[in-house]
């Protein structure tokens, strides 16, 4: 897993969160209080299935399965799919987020065949 963390001075917002390597294992975006986010790319390029990225609006990472996820997001398998949230997309506890072959909020989430990329700029 490779995770970095860049603060921006522009319109755009002040985070950019990039992880290289997201699977099924919760990681932190941003790890006090409230964050917004504006623009999400999720890479999902390296698998031939769909993969499910789910974020959740907590403070501390995610206990997968006994928590529901506060956004999912769906990609097609082989593709890179970038999300535009003008307005922002607000968690106000923290956040955090898994990639996961399986749809339903189960107790055992199936990591994706091969990790997969995610930005947030925030």
């Amino acid at each position: 897993m490779a995770t970095s963390i860049i603060t921006l001075r522009n319109p755009l917002g002040t985070l950019v969160f990039q992880e290289t390597a997201l699977s099924n294992t919760p990681v932190q975006v941003a790890t006090t209080g409230p964050q917004t986010f504006f623009h999400f790319e999720l890479d999902n390029t390296a698998n031939a299935a769909v993969t499910y990225y789910k974020f959740y609006n907590k403070a501390s990472a995610a206990v997968v399965g006994s928590e529901q996820p506060y956004v999912i997001y769906a990609v097609a398998a082989s593709t890179k799919t970038a999300v535009f949230v003008p307005s922002g997309l607000t968690f106000d506890t923290g956040n955090s987020c898994i990639a996961t072959s399986t749809q339903a909020n189960a107790t055992t989430q199936v990591a994706p065949s091969t990790a997969v990329g995610l930005t947030i700029l925030g």
